[in-house]
């Protein structure tokens, strides 16, 4: 980093895909939650698809709360395509009026910013309003604005460069990624672990949470180091 850049060490919980539906997918997000605590994360991030549908029912969500209210970190929440901010959407939920304070769930269309002063990252955040081809996740970010760490969260899928004709909902070209020039992009809705670092802006799938529809078989989460000096490090952990 450049000596303007942050001067802090930042680790960060990033899950996504975690398809909550039922009471045994609280389990698996118990397991998320409990190990972010154990590994004291500074930053927990979920990209998208919390919620499988909009049909949950409200004891499944009112735990889900619960568990988010068991981390011990700041926790953001960005609406993916199974979960989407849609006139039906699960987030308009009464439970959804009176949050854990540790839970920032981002809902404004065009995408939000939250600092985290104490520990220099500003996090941007676009949710799902409609998953098409003509929704961008990652079109017209805004610039780094401060000496903080940069993280963008979006749900979508990733283009790799030549296949920008090809028609996907919700695409995330290579280019969009490198041109944030942020620090990390945390990508949500594949299932599995990838990197997709472009240029100089680090960005990967956390890979999903859970690997069987019953919840039960766990799979992993992406925790990523940023380090004033080192740089930015992902690695996927399994959940036990």
């Amino acid at each position: 980093m450049s000596d303007s850049g942050p001067s802090t060490e930042l680790t960060v919980l990033h899950t996504s895909d975690n398809h909550m539906d039922q009471m045994s997918t609280c389990n698996a997000l118990a397991a998320v939650v409990d190990k972010a605590n154990s590994l004291n994360v500074d930053l927990a991030i979920f990209a998208g698809d919390f919620f499988d549908n909009s049909r949950v029912a409200n004891d499944v969500i009112k735990e889900t709360i619960r568990q988010l209210g068991r981390f011990n970190m700041p926790v953001v929440l960005v609406p993916g395509n199974h979960d989407q901010l849609d006139s039906i959407s699960v987030y308009h939920n009464q439970a959804f009026k009176d949050l854990p304070p540790n839970l920032h769930l981002f809902r404004e269309r065009e995408g939000e910013s939250i600092l985290f002063p104490e520990l220099e990252v500003q996090v941007w955040g676009r949710p799902t309003y409609d998953h098409h081809i003509g929704f961008r996740p990652l079109e017209s970010t805004p610039p780094r604005n401060g000496p903080w760490w940069h993280i963008g969260i979006v749900h979508g899928m990733y283009i790799p460069p030549g296949e920008e004709n090809f028609d996907r909902s919700s695409p995330i070209y290579a280019k969009e990624i490198e041109d944030t020039g942020y620090d990390y992009i945390a990508l949500g809705h594949s299932d599995i672990f990838e990197e997709l670092t472009q240029g100089t802006v680090k960005a990967a799938y956390s890979g999903a949470p859970i690997e069987s529809t019953d919840g039960k078989v766990l799979g992993s989460v992406a925790i990523v180091h940023f380090h004033p000096k080192d740089g930015i490090d992902i690695k996927k952990v399994p959940l036990p």
